[in-house]
């Protein structure tokens, strides 16, 4: 039996109508992995695109602020390697739990993708790497393209639900950007602004010269 490669069958899938929001997402991976260090890669996972803003999911709420301070920076590298522009990153530790027990594969689809594009095809189909990662809760006998859609319907499943759940997010009074309850009973506003706002009042001090 002759088995297309995970890729030709993504790209084919991407061309459809209705597909370029999973074309999109995974594009944006792999500007991602291509701009982040592994270290920062492990330990954040991008969520969702919501009017042009990208949210992304921390390991912790410490690394959420640490890479607050270096989105602009982020978002430049970003912006010159996608096909369309991002206005700003947010990052969280909200979703990070949640995210973690989710089904894995669309992350099992962009690793597949990138390592059929670094290997040369091997003779024995039954024994490449493409049988070492198999789709999660999938049936053997199903074909790489019957696995490549139903791990892309799962993924569009997952956006949906984080849509709505973003939908169901307090409104930031200074940026208006969906933010958790807890940020906003806190701070009275989003810890993005919060933290703008004290960067900006701090003032490091000064000495005079004594003569």
């Amino acid at each position: 039996m002759h088995f297309h490669s995970v890729e030709k069958i993504l790209t084919q899938l991407e061309q459809q109508p209705g597909w370029e929001k999973f074309r999109d997402y995974r594009q944006l991976l792999q500007c991602w992995h291509n701009t982040v260090n592994k270290n920062t890669a492990e330990h954040t996972r991008p969520l969702y695109i919501n009017r042009q803003i990208l949210w992304i999911a921390t390991s912790s709420a410490s690394r959420a602020q640490e890479l607050s301070f270096q989105r602009y920076s982020l978002l430049k590298r970003l912006n010159k390697q996608l096909p369309f522009t991002l206005k700003d990153i947010r990052f969280s530790s909200s979703g990070w739990h949640q995210t973690a027990h989710q089904d894995r594969s669309t992350q099992i689809l962009f690793e597949i993708s990138q390592k059929q594009k670094s290997q040369k095809p091997k003779k024995n189909l039954m024994n490449s790497s493409f049988s070492e990662n198999k789709l999660e809760n999938t049936r053997d006998d199903h074909s790489p393209s019957e696995k490549a859609k139903i791990a892309a319907k799962r993924w569009l499943d997952t956006i949906s639900q984080n849509r709505r759940k973003s939908s169901s997010l307090l409104s930031c009074p200074i940026c208006n950007s969906p933010t958790p309850t807890g940020e906003i009973e806190r701070w009275n506003s989003c810890y993005i602004c919060i933290a703008q706002k004290r960067s900006r009042e701090y003032r490091p001090p000064t000495f005079s010269d004594s003569k």
